[in-house]
């Protein structure tokens, strides 16, 4: 579990600090701290994740494929909401923020699918 939260640390920290460095170059987000928020939900959601996988392996309840389904929909229900969230708070400047949120989502789908295979194809520690 602490191995998780530390690649979820650092591919958010990576992908947060070259993201900011590529926002003079992208549509400016409308305001600012919608940024920070937008890796705070998907952290968030991840931390979410990573708890269910590893109750689910250290407990054998469910296979993989049926806790990567029901992730993957808690995620895209959660995602969801804080697309209509932004959506209704910032009627004008919700475009922006959305694309990027959106553009951070896929990366992080594409690095949680290969990270989780990888753990998942790991043997069991059990203590």
């Amino acid at each position: 579990m602490i191995n998780d939260l530390v690649a979820y640390v650092v591919f958010y920290g990576l992908l947060g600090t070259l993201h900011y460095f590529l926002l003079p170059h992208l549509p400016q987000i409308q305001p600012a701290n919608d940024f920070f928020i937008i890796y705070l939900c998907l952290f968030v959601v991840s931390l979410m994740g990573s708890t269910l996988f590893h109750l689910s392996k250290r407990l054998e309840t469910a296979n993989f494929a049926g806790m990567f389904i029901v992730f993957t929909t808690i995620q895209l229900l959660a995602s969801m909401s804080f697309s209509l969230a932004i959506k209704l708070i910032r009627e004008g400047d919700a475009k922006v923020t959305l694309l990027h949120f959106v553009a951070a989502f896929l990366l992080t789908l594409v690095f949680q699918t290969i990270y989780l295979l990888k753990v998942h194809n790991q043997p069991t520690d059990v203590a």
